[in-house]
């Protein structure tokens, strides 16, 4: 078995996420190259965990984060059962330098020779850097690499469930996360069982609603929850969830009564982000133990409770879903039942003491009687439509249909993130000149001509841009995407073929791609011209169904 030696025999593998991944994405990318260390025969080199602050009320996060040792959060000897593994700290101590340097992301790279890198928030020597993206796939070709420390930046790699599941028990909590979880449950709920939900809202409201099946209403997880009562006689609920709508959570509250997990005051040197950090992993610890789970779709929290359930909890994969589209609802169902007493055996406990065991309980109160005074809250597209703020764009002249659909879809991702009504502008025709170049005349015709705007609306308020000067007939701030522009107040501009007047024109040149700036930007209408920003193929493939041709076409094809 491969060991940790002080000689210079030794080899290592290194890692870092790219900045904007949370703790769960980072953990799955812990067990990615944890996978690799084993099949390269090096020391896994942990990196501190990057603990993320949001700007604002932004899906994005603020650019300083705060890092801590991987063996604050996690079980480090438990790692080393299975497979040699360092804290970046000891090697940084024990080595010292980067032998080779493999930058992952999206950013330009520099092959160079000997200089200093920055690499999971610290500054290290690099003896090279190579530009070789995808190496981490290419065992071969890392297997005949004689560096000895190889460290991989920015990635953002994860293994199939497959290849997860024999190393997924090695990865686990520090054991105070437990310890705590099974106090919380024990003094909420006794020896009773207990369904776990876990309801993500907050950022999700943005980037997941174009997804069918992903952002469960509070009507929709109260009876998600309901049904799972119901099924499992089971009377307690406990609810996770980062929503910050006081109108929501009075809702569900009214309805499952819910327990929830709070934060103890940060004491000592433990921050605010750290005690959130904490807070997490118990309420993960928490949902592990529950009878029954309900997740969020695409959440990789929800991936991390799903996955500590069979790894570590020894709970049956069928213990646990994600919620979907329910359809039309049932009438609510009365909560009133007793549970039968189901002793677990040593395999759906994996042979640790269950939290949560189970005897008969009492009857819960009713819920009918809240039925009548609890409503459910507006959907998310309704209060963005409440709010009246706008988001316009046009592209460069040049740029044909399908380029401009493109640029749609980036513009529709932006509008969601900024949760602002998208203003569709006129699609606009090109003709040909005999030399292959586009004309200087143009034809323009409402998006909704060509394309279905009742798709579109599906997934986010949209308006056309006629019916937004009709109703409103100024922007409050526009931006030039161009090489040459000047701040001018109170000003008539050409977009999109129209006439318009902006209360002030700024050279905010890239600002479509500040999302906290935008978030905190109180122009009521703000307006981008001569753009051709696009989204990447993932960006894209959650958007792309709800941009569609008018069902004309479908028919003539």
């Amino acid at each position: 078995a491969l060991t940790v030696s002080d000689g210079s025999s030794q080899t290592y593998l290194l890692f870092d996420v790219v900045f904007h991944e949370q703790l769960n994405k980072q953990r799955r990318a812990l067990m990615f190259f944890f996978d690799l260390a084993r099949q390269t025969k090096r020391v896994l080199v942990l990196p501190r965990a990057r603990l993320l602050r949001r700007a604002g009320a932004s899906a994005r996060f603020a650019p300083e984060a705060e890092y801590v040792r991987w063996g604050d959060l996690f079980n480090l000897s438990v790692i080393n059962k299975l497979h040699p593994a360092i804290e970046l700290e000891t090697f940084v101590e024990a080595v010292g330098r980067i032998d080779l340097l493999v930058p992952d992301g999206s950013q330009a790279c520099t092959a160079a020779a000997e200089q200093q890198v920055l690499f999971n928030g610290l500054h290290l020597l690099a003896a090279r850097t190579e530009c070789q993206r995808g190496l981490q796939h290419q065992l071969h070709s890392l297997l005949a690499r004689d560096a000895r420390a190889i460290a991989f930046r920015d990635v953002t790699n994860q293994l199939g469930a497959q290849r997860v599941a024999p190393l997924r028990p090695y990865v686990r909590f520090a054991q105070g996360v437990y310890d705590r979880a099974a106090d919380f449950v024990a003094a909420s709920f006794g020896d009773a069982p207990f369904v776990a939900v876990h309801w993500r809202r907050t950022d999700f409201l943005q980037v997941r609603r174009s997804q069918p099946g992903v952002l469960q209403s509070a009507q929709h997880l109260v009876e998600h929850v309901k049904r799972a009562m119901e099924k499992y006689r089971i009377q307690h609920v406990y609810l996770a969830t980062d929503s910050d709508d006081k109108e929501e959570l009075a809702y569900v509250d009214a309805m499952l009564q819910p327990a929830r997990y709070k934060a103890p005051r940060a004491e000592g040197r433990d921050s605010d982000l750290r005690v959130q950090v904490d807070v997490a992993n118990v309420e993960i610890a928490i949902c592990a133990s529950a009878r029954f789970f309900l997740g969020t779709k695409t959440s990789s929290y929800t991936l991390a409770i799903i996955e500590e359930r069979t790894a570590v909890f020894g709970h049956k994969p069928d213990s646990a879903v994600e919620m979907g589209n329910l359809g039309e609802l049932p009438h609510a169902h009365d909560a009133r039942m007793t549970t039968p007493r189901h002793e677990k055996t040593e395999s759906e406990t994996g042979g640790r003491p269950d939290p949560s065991p189970d005897h008969p309980v009492l009857p819960a109160e009713s819920v009918t009687a809240v039925t009548a005074r609890a409503s459910a809250p507006p959907s998310p597209p309704e209060r963005i439509e409440q709010l009246q703020r706008f988001l316009l764009f046009d592209v460069s002249a040049g740029e044909q249909l399908n380029k401009q659909r493109r640029a749609l879809m980036f513009f529709l991702d932006l509008a969601m993130l900024t949760k602002r009504v998208l203003v569709l502008p006129r699609a606009r025709l090109l003709a040909r000149n005999k030399w292959g170049g586009h004309g200087p005349d143009e034809t323009f015709v409402r998006w909704g001509e060509l394309f279905n705007l009742s798709k579109l609306k599906a997934v986010h308020p949209v308006v056309e841009l006629e019916d937004f000067v009709e109703q409103r007939g100024r922007v409050d701030l526009h931006l030039r995407n161009a090489q040459e522009c000047s701040l001018e107040l109170d000003q008539t501009f050409g977009f999109n073929g129209l006439r318009l007047f902006a209360s002030r024109c700024e050279c905010r040149r890239g600002f479509q791609h500040n999302v906290p700036a935008m978030r905190a930007e109180t122009a009521t209408a703000i307006a981008f011209s001569e753009v051709t920003n696009q989204l990447g193929p993932q960006r894209v493939a959650p958007l792309r169904p709800y941009v569609r041709f008018t069902q004309g076409v479908y028919d003539r094809a």
